[in-house]
């Protein structure tokens, strides 16, 4: 079996597609100099090689702007090198008049190694400790950005680093797991676990990403934006994808106005005032660019909301303000299992609402005539009206929610082996006992003062569920020899 480690580096080599070849090389001019064959010649450009603690060399390329105030280090994608990038600094360098370092990771262009997740945090510190002793460049100057995976290296070093001036995550990931599925929970073969470490950043964070994103979904940027204890005005770009957002015109002008406030920045007392601005609740007015505004509507959620993502969007947004009971966790798996088709329109959405929180076809109607689109708005109402259903329907409920589900994993069953292992009399006491059993090992309890249930976290309620189920199938067909 693979240990924890193992698997870490297992998917370590999902996550790294350095350029084969390298889009250039680094050698010695005439003078002497190192200078990077593949990309333009730029007398403002140094090209550096240095060592990181774990015995790498990496390439650097640091682009000095005369006029700059700040310096940006970018982390890039898993996908790129530096010379592909060439062009793109040489604008980010012009049009927000910064200073730029750019650095590849171990094992990519010309740096030395092999791609890892630790070894991106060597390389990060080796570049930052660069700029503060070859450059004088404290963390008060600096602002780090991370694209894709380069949002892990980027958190890593942000999250140490206090006094640091700004952040931009463009296009990141709240971990590498979930890029691949949802989950609300880490795991130790997990990699770039950015959802825990946004919460140790403590300067502004400046959130872009694209609402067709098709590699990340643009629910991890929004994610990450929500997490950050600075939240700067973020920019979701419509119709952008993962590859192409510095396509829009909108991206370079709110990155301009994010590197000018974080210029302002001087004394701590103005600190103070902009970090409250930015938490103030007030939005600017909406401009006729391409840049989304950061409500959910329901008619924006209808693209996304198909049976395989209701569940995940739910506990997004719900996991904001902490983990979601596990009574709520199987009504919205309950609700997901029962919509068959391949997207939720408005009908539909409000059908799976009426079946998991028994809303009246009063507060239903009411729901429906209302003139707020947002989603999270919705949820609370919908948990609201949750809360005021009697002790006894809320209990009648679970145990049709578990009921349910049950019948929806024997039917699984039956389909793999062909047949149940035993007779429907059988199968009637399973899913009674099963109620039972699953009601006993969630360990639930009914709060007569509050009329509130105290239930374990959804992922230990999911994982109780699902053990329980195995263990009664298993005993009833040893039972039944």
């Amino acid at each position: 079996m693979f240990s924890g480690c193992s698997v870490s580096s297992l998917a370590a080599r999902f996550a790294f597609f350095p350029p084969d070849p390298p889009t250039y090389s680094v050698k010695k001019d005439d003078g002497g100099r190192l200078a990077a064959s593949g990309v333009p010649r730029d007398h403002s450009m140094d090209v550096l090689v240095l060592d990181t603690k774990h015995g790498n060399k990496i390439v650097a390329f640091y682009l000095k702007n005369p006029c700059a105030r700040l310096t940006v280090l970018y982390s890039h994608g898993n996908a790129a090198d530096l010379g592909r990038l060439y062009d793109l600094f040489v604008q980010l360098k012009v049009n927000l008049r910064v200073n730029l370092m750019g650095y590849d990771y171990s094992g990519y262009g010309a740096s030395t190694g092999k791609p890892s997740e630790y070894n991106t945090y060597a390389d990060i510190e080796a570049v930052y400790q660069c700029l503060q002793t070859e450059y004088g460049i404290s963390q008060e100057d600096l602002i780090l950005y991370g694209q894709s995976v380069g949002s892990g290296p980027t958190l890593h070093l942000a999250a140490r680093l206090p006094r640091l001036r700004g952040v931009v995550l463009h296009s990141a990931i709240l971990s590498g797991l979930r890029v691949v599925c949802h989950v609300n929970f880490n795991f130790c073969f997990d990699i770039y676990k950015n959802i825990n470490k946004i919460k140790k950043v403590k300067c502004p964070v400046f959130a872009v990403h694209g609402t067709e994103d098709d590699v990340v979904n643009w629910l991890h940027g929004h994610g990450l934006w929500k997490l950050a204890k600075e939240p700067y005005e973020p920019l979701w770009i419509k119709g952008g994808g993962h590859c192409n957002l510095e396509l829009y015109p909108d991206y370079i002008r709110h990155l301009r106005k994010f590197i000018q406030e974080m210029e302002n920045i001087t004394t701590a007392t103005r600190l103070k005032k902009i970090r409250q601005t930015l938490k103030s609740p007030t939005k600017p007015a909406a401009t006729t660019s391409t840049a989304m505004t950061t409500t959910f509507t329901a008619n924006y959620l209808q693209n996304y909301l198909t049976p395989s993502t209701v569940l995940k969007c739910c506990m997004r947004i719900e996991s904001i303000g902490g983990l979601v009971p596990s009574v709520y966790f199987m009504k919205y798996l309950t609700g997901s299992l029962i919509l068959c088709s391949d997207e939720l329109q408005g009908e539909k959405l409000m059908v799976s609402c009426f079946f998991c929180f028994r809303i009246s076809g009063n507060q239903l109607s009411g729901m429906a005539k209302s003139n707020t689109n947002d989603a999270k708005v919705l949820i609370r109402s919908l948990r609201s009206a949750y809360a005021a259903t009697p002790i006894s329907l809320k209990i009648i409920d679970l145990y049709v929610v578990y009921a349910i589900t049950s019948a929806v994993i024997q039917v699984v069953y039956m389909g793999i082996v062909g047949s149940f292992p035993f007779n429907s009399f059988l199968s009637g006491v399973l899913s009674c006992v099963g109620t039972a059993v699953l009601a006993v090992c969630l360990r639930i309890q009914v709060n007569k003062e509050n009329k509130e249930f105290k239930d374990l976290p959804p992922e230990r309620a999911f994982a109780d569920f699902v053990l329980c189920n195995l263990v009664l199938h298993l005993v009833i067909m040893n039972f039944l020899g």
